[in-house]
């Protein structure tokens, strides 16, 4: 049996069995917004990942009128920050409630210790973090050759 079998519905924790989970409870924080409210500042430095629990999130980005302009929205279930959390870059758009929105949120520096700590836990978040940026990458060139086909149509 491989230890990459989803034990439970959370996003980022999807492959920690009970016991693992029990490790990292202790660190989630959940926090709730209201429509418009911020939930991630564009260039902030904070690598802390989200997981919205109920709610949409708009992922907003500035032009170069430097008017923000909605990319995206997330719906529940979706990570927030996965990129960050793994990279060491400044968040590179506003994210936004759409309307109330309620969201877990892991501590970079909290969850670091316990994954430097916790090998197999490590392991099995960052396969969960490698999975959501590969179904937003999937989507996101779905996206590209909808417009693509619409536009040689």
């Amino acid at each position: 049996m491989s230890i990459y079998q989803q034990q439970n519905l959370n996003p980022l924790l999807k492959y920690l069995d009970k016991n693992e989970m029990n490790k990292v409870a202790p660190f989630i924080k959940t926090e709730k917004y209201q429509d418009g409210d911020l939930i991630i500042s564009l260039g902030d430095r904070n690598r802390d990942i989200l997981i919205i629990n109920k709610g949409l999130a708009a992922i907003l980005i500035l032009d170069e009128n430097v008017v923000e302009k909605k990319v995206t929205e997330l719906p529940e279930g979706e990570i927030i920050g996965d990129q960050n959390f793994v990279i060491p870059v400044r968040r590179s758009a506003n994210v936004k409630a759409v309307g109330e929105v309620d969201v877990s949120r892991f501590p970079y520096d909290e969850m670091i210790e316990l994954l430097r700590e916790e090998t197999l836990i490590a392991s099995k978040i960052f396969s969960a973090i490698n999975d959501s940026l590969a179904e937003k990458m999937m989507r996101t060139m779905e996206k590209y050759l909808e417009k693509e086909e619409k536009i040689q149509e």
